[in-house]
């Protein structure tokens, strides 16, 4: 009796040889687990002009905080904001004085990271500006408060309309949250 059409439709192909099938990945899905543990280089000196416009942020934290936060490296951003965001429970019971010399430093580190392209990073820094602005900043004079919050308002306006919508829903929390701060708000 000769093969017809539906005699082969009806019995599969078998394979030439049944064994384990080897998984190729391919860098696309791949997730950060699964990437191989390089080392990190460390993050590259200032320069003169990173170094003059954060004298004041090195004086409190060292250079070496300073470099984490003007890093190439995004996860040199994210460890560096993750250590300063630690240090405002260190200053939160310090003089008036003291508090409105550190408002000034932590809002140059918003400054600093408020344009950055890494949402994790821009993320963890509206965290720590709403942080600084509604716990450690409390008890600082409104208007002192104000001086410090003017400059960023624009850059933080600007955020409102990025692309990326996780990053204006950010910006447009943190204006919400403003203006629910009694020192701040209207």
């Amino acid at each position: 009796k000769p093969a017809t059409l539906r005699d082969s439709a009806d019995k599969p192909e078998k394979p030439a040889s049944i064994g384990p099938k080897e998984v190729v990945q391919i860098g696309v899905g791949v997730g950060i687990a699964d990437q191989p543990q390089q080392p990190i280089a460390p993050p590259a000196e200032l320069t003169e002009e990173q170094r003059e416009k954060s004298s004041k942020m090195i004086a409190v934290f060292g250079e070496e905080i300073v470099r984490g936060l003007y890093s190439q490296k995004w996860i040199h951003r994210m460890d560096t904001m993750k250590e300063v965001t630690a240090s405002i429970f260190t200053y939160k019971s310090s003089k008036k004085s003291v508090k409105t010399r550190m408002l000034e430093v932590f809002m140059q580190v918003v400054a600093t990271l408020l344009l950055d392209s890494v949402l994790q990073v821009y993320l963890q820094c509206m965290e720590f500006f709403k942080l600084v602005v509604g716990d450690f900043a409390s008890d600082i004079n409104p208007d002192v408060l104000k001086e410090h919050l003017g400059p960023l308002l624009p850059t933080l306006l600007q955020r409102t309309g990025d692309m990326n919508s996780r990053i204006c829903g950010a910006a447009s929390d943190v204006f919400l949250f403003l203006a629910a701060q009694p020192q701040v708000g209207v």
